[in-house]
């Protein structure tokens, strides 16, 4: 009973303690919650405006859609989803870029998982570096197909990287579960950037169109680089 008594006394103590502690130990403070939330509100902002216009990509009369199941999955800050045809010979690629606020969310969703989940089979991988501008952006160039129908063999490759809080870029799925690891640093949020050829584009057309296409949205793929770290 008298430890009882002792703990109801030093209860108020240890209430005040932790009040003026708990602060101190916290992974992040207001400043920095509304610098994330800013962030945030900036990078949600420039994808409302990418053009629908660049160089002799133009978007094309109908937009992929992004299944209502991956993006309750994913908790987009910003998904960003737009197919571009070329106005001469009507080859076509696929945008999709996803910002999440929380690197958790974008655990385990990337190209090798997502697409064989939906009947693709993962044939090859191989990493790339294009031009864009003044930099070499490397990219991890992942081959499918699948069956269709009787006999119909669809191909598809995606070219995908990541977009990490502190500038950097990656190509592997560590990189976002490094981020995941520590709630300060996966409050700072992540983006992937994938780009799906048509079947019918050799790999170094693939490669050249991306490029094309990066160099028109830089301004509003350099706001995701813009990180906290």
């Amino acid at each position: 009973m008298s430890s009882l008594r002792l703990l109801n006394k030093a209860a108020p103590l240890v209430a005040v303690m932790v009040m003026l502690i708990l602060p101190r130990l916290l992974p992040y403070h207001r400043a920095d919650q509304e610098s994330i939330l800013a962030r945030n509100a900036a990078v949600l902002s420039s994808f409302r405006s990418v053009p629908y216009r660049i160089g002799e990509w133009v978007v094309g009369e109908s937009e992929p859609e992004v299944p209502a199941a991956a993006v309750e999955i994913l908790q987009p800050n910003v998904i960003f989803s737009r197919r571009y045809v070329n106005t001469n010979d009507g080859r076509w690629l696929s945008v999709l870029i996803v910002h999440c606020s929380d690197a958790r969310d974008m655990q385990g969703h990337f190209p090798p998982n997502c697409y064989p989940a939906n009947g693709w089979t993962l044939e090859s991988q191989q990493e790339y570096a294009i031009p864009v501008r003044s930099r070499q952006m490397a990219l991890q160039a992942y081959e499918f197909r699948r069956m269709r129908g009787w006999a119909q063999e669809e191909r598809l490759r995606v070219l995908n990287y990541f977009v990490l809080p502190n500038g950097e870029t990656a190509l592997a799925m560590s990189a976002v579960r490094e981020l995941a690891r520590r709630y300060s640093t996966s409050i700072q949020g992540v983006a992937q950037v994938q780009i799906i050829a048509s079947q019918d584009m050799s790999i170094e057309a693939s490669l050249e169109a991306t490029a094309e296409l990066l160099e028109g949205l830089l301004p509003h793929l350099q706001v995701l680089e813009q990180g906290g770290l």
